[in-house]
């Protein structure tokens, strides 16, 4: 196993201050030209924690077993591609109960409706800062896959 279980709260807790930083160095560094040549190492940073997490979540057997599960709830019994999703769906949308603690979900949702504009801005401001705001987003995307897997009920083996 890559990390003990008991490092995973911890993991979760860095990965989340490592995505907010990161997205607040985008955001700053759209309105301060200074700020601009430390995106890249902070994309770096960044980027080596969704790798972290990503392989924790590939190489963990309770985690696939979490996510095929979790799959197939989200799916229930309607055929591919499976039940629509919405935004406002109460259990797995945008502020749903089931993907996030409440500070999670409002960095997800942030950098997720923060795309749009940042992909009009890129073309002036270079695409450094959307690397960054994208590897934000793909560290929120992976908490709160965890935390969804997480907070499965639990099987007797």
């Amino acid at each position: 196993m890559l990390i003990s279980p008991a490092m995973d709260r911890p993991l979760r807790a860095a990965c989340f201050v490592i995505a907010a930083a990161g997205g607040a160095l985008a955001l700053a560094s759209l309105a301060l030209a200074g700020l601009r040549p430390a995106v890249v190492p902070a994309t770096w940073i960044v980027g080596g924690a969704a790798a972290l997490l990503f392989l924790r979540m590939l190489l963990s057997s309770a985690y696939r077993r979490g996510m095929e599960a979790l799959n197939s709830e989200m799916q229930g019994d309607d055929p591919w591609p499976g039940r629509a999703m919405t935004f406002r769906d109460p259990e797995w949308g945008l502020f749903g109960r089931r993907v996030g603690s409440p500070a999670l979900l409002w960095l997800r949702a942030v950098l997720l409706c923060g795309t749009p504009p940042l992909l009009l801005l890129s073309g002036v401001i270079g695409d450094a800062a959307g690397h960054l705001w994208f590897a934000c987003l793909f560290v929120a995307i992976e908490l709160s896959i965890i935390h969804a897997v997480e907070s499965l009920p639990r099987r007797r083996a």
